[in-house]
């Protein structure tokens, strides 16, 4: 069901005991066309703040802040399990994942960028004490930052400034 585990709980609290300064979680997913690998957090799904707010007592009982990693795969991803195409700025094939993405429509980019405040919405409620934007590998953000993943011609590609556009909207 994509929703944080008695797993999650025992694991960051774990490291909680094990006296982190800060912890910050694995990737949670902002978008339904984003779902890479079977066990990915569903950030997305409002029924996931019970289990963030499990996580966040278990590692606040240590005194230890906890910050949610959000994220959107982009085209460095699978449609294997969510049975979509992926998402990329350019439909440009990346050997490494062997999918060419669907280049997102202007309404789609808007998706993203709302499935991202979502998340953050939703970590925010479930206690998280801050978020983390995943914008290197395997990110859509990536994916937009990059001249070489990203040959669109429209305000999201070009120069480096319309590059960062969807990073900065996302912000």
């Amino acid at each position: 069901d994509q929703l944080p585990t008695d797993q999650h709980v025992k694991y960051y609290q774990a490291r909680a005991n094990g006296g982190a300064g800060l912890i910050i979680t694995e990737e949670h997913s902002v978008h339904p066309t984003d779902w890479p690998y079977e066990k990915l957090i569903h950030g997305f799904d409002k029924k996931v703040i019970e289990g963030y707010r499990a996580i966040t007592n278990a590692v606040h009982a240590h005194g230890t802040p906890i910050f949610a990693q959000i994220n959107h795969n982009g085209s460095q991803a699978s449609g294997m399990y969510s049975r979509r195409a992926v998402w990329g700025a350019s439909p440009i094939y990346d050997p490494l994942f062997r999918e060419v993405p669907h280049e997102v429509t202007e309404d789609e980019i808007f998706e993203v960028i709302d499935g991202y405040a979502n998340v953050a919405k939703n970590a925010i409620e479930g206690g998280f004490d801050g978020i983390e934007l995943q914008c290197s590998h395997s990110s859509i953000v990536r994916c937009f930052l990059s001249g070489a993943t990203n040959h669109r011609s429209d305000r999201w590609g070009g120069d480096l400034q319309n590059r960062s556009r969807l990073m900065l909207e996302i912000i």
